[in-house]
C-alpha cells in the first residue's frame, strides 16, 4: 500500500517539477527555461509588494480571529464565580448511580460553576 501511495504521489510531483522549468506552447513542444522565471519573480518589486500585502492580510485575519474568539468576551461561568462561593465542597458532590436526576443535575451545575477544570476521570 505504501509503495502504491508513494507512486501516486511521485508522478504528479515529477510533472510539476518538469513544468516549473520548461515552457510549452502546446503540441507537446517544450522549451527549457531553467531558473530564469524564478530569478525574475524573486527580483520583481511587484511580487514583493504582493507578498507583503498577503502577509499583512494574513496577520489582520489572525488578529481578528484571535480577538473575537477570546473566552473573556463570552459569558463563561468561571469568570462569574460568586464572591462567597468556595470549591472546598466539590469533593463532597455525589455523582453515584443512586442519585436522582434532579440531584445529579444540581451537582453537575455546581461542579461547573465552582471547579477550575473539569475532571473527566
Amino acid at each position: 500500500v505504501f509503495v502504491l501511495v508513494a507512486f501516486n504521489a511521485i508522478i504528479p510531483l515529477m510533472t510539476v517539477v518538469n513544468y516549473a522549468f520548461q515552457e510549452t506552447f502546446g503540441n507537446n513542444v517544450f522549451m527549457w527555461e531553467g531558473t530564469r522565471w524564478f530569478k525574475q519573480i524573486m527580483l520583481s518589486e511587484r511580487f514583493h509588494a504582493s507578498l507583503g500585502r498577503q502577509f499583512l492580510f494574513t496577520f489582520i485575519i489572525l488578529l481578528i480571529f484571535s480577538l473575537s474568539h477570546c473566552s473573556l468576551n463570552h459569558p463563561v461561568s468561571m469568570w462569574n464565580i460568586e464572591k462567597n462561593s468556595t470549591d472546598k465542597d466539590i469533593p463532597k458532590l455525589n455523582f453515584e448511580n443512586d442519585t436522582s436526576f434532579e440531584e445529579f443535575k444540581k451537582n453537575v451545575i455546581k461542579y461547573g460553576k465552582f471547579s477550575d477544570f473539569p475532571k473527566l476521570d
